[in-house]
């Protein structure tokens, strides 16, 4: 098969019943959630009339998935199982994720907020944060220097969550650089929901998408302001050396943050924050945790180990008084 014809082989409909619920019988199908999108069985092309958007799979990947023209080829291939007559060798950059998904998401999101509010999120931060819904996950877009660059996809909570993000084939983004809050100091959390909820308590915080070892040193600019750079991952052990890796590259700024020592495996600030309220989470970050940091110049293991052990016996007792 031509790779051009792969384009409009691959049924457009199925691509697209991987990210959306679809309904109707016959020629045409229609969007459940979003009602503009519409798919002509017939024709295989799908036309989201709301976005001004119409095409094949191919299109559909690329303008709304925000895919390379490579990746989504190989991705049709995958879907296909079809082989090419030639080989792809065509490299080229990520496809920028279309800005009115933004706002199409954030709408619909409206009325489904329950999964944010369990998280504990307040209305003023979901629309600070245009937190949104596509019909099937709740997404925190990810906005660097006023342009959106991908969507961070969540469903489910606990052992059952399930977290990826709607273009894969990007780099670490970092998020919420652009907080808005003066400060000579900023907190660098582990998850996207730690930095909103460090928001909605007037903390100014970062964070990134790809997890915690994934602070790029080229994000340094967006920190070059702040006098110290608090990193609060969570507690557990990828937690504790992601911290670790994280505070070395922060122009040397970089102090480490321990939760308490009675605090469970993997707790973080989001959960802090719905067992303790807001008052008694800024108090245990700010007058026991913030003034028992560690700077990232103690680099020695036993030293560290040490040191730890001692700091956090501290913070415990002091949290104590506090939680």
């Amino acid at each position: 098969m031509n790779i051009k014809d792969l384009a409009y082989k691959v049924p457009v409909d199925k691509i697209i019943a991987h990210t959306f619920r679809l309904k109707g019988n016959g020629r045409y199908l229609r969007g459940i959630e979003h009602d503009s999108l519409v798919i002509d069985l017939e024709k295989n092309r799908f036309y989201w009339n709301s976005l001004g958007i119409s095409g094949s799979a191919l299109d559909w990947l690329m303008k709304i998935k925000g895919m390379s023209y490579r990746s989504a080829f190989e991705a049709l291939q995958k879907y296909s199982g079809l082989p090419f007559t030639r080989i792809l060798d065509k490299i080229d950059e990520p496809t920028p994720i279309y800005p009115k998904l933004l706002d199409t998401f954030y709408n619909l999101g409206k009325h489904y907020r329950e999964y944010w509010y369990r998280r504990g999120f307040t209305d003023e931060t979901i629309n600070y944060f245009k937190l949104g819904y596509t019909g099937k996950a709740y997404v925190i877009p990810v906005i660097v220097d006023g342009k959106l660059e991908n969507f961070q996809c969540r469903i489910g909570q606990g052992d059952k969550k399930r977290i990826w993000n709607w273009a894969k084939d990007r780099t670490a983004i970092p998020f919420n650089v652009d907080h808005g809050f003066y400060s000579k100091f900023v907190f660098l959390t582990e998850g996207l929901p730690d930095a909103m909820i460090m928001h909605q308590i007037r903390f100014p915080a970062i964070s990134q998408i790809s997890g915690p070892y994934a602070w790029n040193k080229d994000w340094n600019k967006y920190i070059i302001g702040y006098d110290q750079c608090y990193v609060i991952y969570d507690n557990d052990k990828a937690g504790m050396v992601g911290a670790r890796r994280t505070a070395n590259k922060l122009l040397n700024r970089g102090y480490i943050l321990f939760w308490p020592n009675f605090m469970p495996d993997k707790y973080d600030v989001n959960q802090c924050f719905l067992d303790y309220g807001e008052e008694r989470t800024r108090n245990l970050i700010l007058e026991v945790m913030v003034t028992n940091a560690i700077h990232s110049d103690l680099r020695w293991p036993e030293v560290w180990a040490n040191k730890v052990a001692s700091i956090r016996a501290k913070i415990t007792s002091e949290a104590r008084k506090i939680l």
